[in-house]
């Protein structure tokens, strides 16, 4: 989906070069994204920015005992479910 990031990515980034004995630096992956989307976002103008997750209805409506294969059952219901109840967002 647009806008989501996605979970391979570290949530956060080591930056620079340390010199011996020198502490760590890291940066969060959301400030980084924060900080660059109007080179992510090109063409539009960007006037403010928040990070939220959405979490929707889980509930499954298919019946597991008449599927002739499940897996493709749990597929379906998996990309439906993007469209599902907001049911929070935080």
């Amino acid at each position: 989906m647009p806008g989501e990031v996605p979970e391979v990515l570290p949530k956060w980034i080591r930056i620079g070069e340390t010199a011996a004995g020198a502490p760590m630096r890291f940066i969060s992956l959301l400030d980084l994204i924060c900080h660059n989307l109007q080179d992510l976002f090109p063409d539009m103008a960007v006037v403010d920015m928040m990070v939220f997750r959405i979490s929707r209805n889980a509930d499954l409506e298919r019946d597991e005992e008449d599927a002739e294969d499940l897996l493709e059952l749990m597929e379906a219901e998996l990309r439906q479910r993007r469209f599902a109840k907001v049911v929070r967002w935080k």
